[in-house]
């Protein structure tokens, strides 16, 4: 059990070292508003980690999720800009992303091509 534990308690430690020093430097750091806002910006981070890390455990790997967030960020942002509805930015956004998911996923089911070299093409045409 501890062998298992014990390569945790680096990265852990150094957290705690971490935020222990902003605690003390920074004033602003203790307020209930920092800790809000320092949750809600990672908020998307937890979300994508959370695909990557379901992948890593399939013993696959996804190089185009960064590139798919750009993309839906810039579709919602457009569709924003363009007066469409809150709703229908993010929608737009959503689809987006899922169509760029639908064809890696169709691509690689279908062909037979490694999950590698297909997440590297669709990394490739997000980004344009």
């Amino acid at each position: 059990m501890m062998k298992q534990v014990k390569p945790l308690l680096g990265p852990l430690i150094g957290l705690i070292a971490i935020n222990a020093v902003f605690f003390l430097l920074a004033p602003t750091y203790r307020q209930p508003v920092a800790i809000r806002d320092i949750l809600e910006q990672s908020t998307v981070l937890l979300i994508m980690a959370t695909g990557t890390t379901i992948m890593l455990i399939a013993g696959q790997l996804d190089l185009s999720v960064g590139s798919i967030l750009a993309l839906v960020s810039v579709v919602t942002g457009s569709l924003l800009l363009a007066g469409l509805p809150w709703w229908v930015a993010v929608l737009g956004g959503l689809g987006a992303g899922t169509l760029c998911g639908l064809i890696n996923g169709l691509v690689i089911v279908s062909t037979g091509v490694p999950t590698l070299v297909a997440t590297l093409g669709m990394m490739m045409a997000a980004r344009g």
